[in-house]
């Protein structure tokens, strides 16, 4: 009864009947300690998360704690905010570019099905191991209540060009070495930038070897070689014909295969349609990489 007692006035509990026997238990399981003269000291009833059963009964003490759960399963997979004025994601395409890489990308972790509770700690971790300096969150009712947690990451976090992962670790309060890790979110940090061409050059003719094309010259098409040359370009990036420093009217570019590469070389053809009105005409060519640099 002075056990009763005691549990009444320093506890708020609801009374539980057990569905199971009662368990044996000493006083040292309870965290009690009994007095060498007999009665109880308060000062070592400590507070517990679990539940103590006593002679088919049960009480708890989660009321105190705010909660009493464990953390059960991980939380989704980190996923790219929309940046305003941006229309779509950045990372959309799969690829982070120099132009990107300016501003910092927003992530959101959706706590979903994974029984997160006040207290837990949130970690967003790149290629299974964590930030520099850490990237976590102590879960509050804040994102309780949103649901999600949100981080922002700068190019400097992400450190060299490469394929980067992101997934979120959701680390239990009440025992810290149970933690769950979300499955990962994938793209490739690519801030290099393509080198130039060679400057394009006609091919097979002469046309334009005086630096002018004429009524009779424009009556057949003029083939326009670009030769990768040191530019560093790859299968996949694309090459475009510019003339006077904007793109052609239909575009005349190209995605290079493994021949382009091999050869080394893109042949286009030009019309007198293609080139407008009479006047100077400039033609350049850039490489944009699989990431839009």
């Amino acid at each position: 009864m002075r056990l009763l007692s005691f549990a009444r006035r320093f506890f708020s509990f609801n009374w539980l009947r057990s569905r199971r026997p009662a368990v044996p238990f000493s006083f040292r399981s309870m965290g009690i300690a009994r007095r060498s003269r007999g009665g109880w000291n308060p000062s070592r009833f400590h507070r517990r998360r679990s539940t103590k059963h006593f002679a088919g009964w049960c009480f708890a003490g989660e009321a105190l704690e705010g909660r009493a759960l464990l953390a059960t399963g991980a939380t989704l997979a980190p996923e790219e905010l929309l940046t305003p004025p941006a229309s779509v994601p950045k990372l959309s395409d799969g690829f982070l570019n120099a132009v990107e890489t300016a501003t910092p990308t927003s992530f959101r972790v959706r706590l979903g099905s994974s029984g997160a509770a006040l207290g837990d700690t949130l970690e967003l971790r790149l290629d299974s191991n964590p930030f520099a300096p850490a990237k976590t969150t102590v879960i509050n009712v804040a994102h309780l209540n949103d649901g999600h947690v949100d981080f922002v990451v700068t190019t400097a976090d992400l450190g060299a060009d490469g394929l980067k992962t992101l997934g979120a670790r959701l680390v239990d309060a009440i025992v810290p070495t149970t933690s769950f890790t979300s499955s990962s979110f994938a793209f490739t940090k690519d801030v290099g930038l393509p080198l130039a061409t060679d400057a394009p050059a006609e091919q097979s003719t002469s046309r334009l070897a005086d630096g002018k094309l004429n009524a009779v010259e424009a009556l057949s098409s003029t083939a326009i070689r670009v030769t990768l040359g040191g530019s560093g370009a790859v299968a996949g990036d694309r090459l475009s014909l510019l003339l006077n420093g904007v793109a052609f009217s239909p575009l005349k570019e190209k995605i290079l295969d493994a021949t382009d590469i091999f050869n080394d070389h893109v042949d286009f053809v030009v019309t007198t349609a293609n080139l407008g009105g009479d006047g100077d005409k400039s033609l350049t060519a850039t490489v944009t990489d699989q990431a839009g640099n």
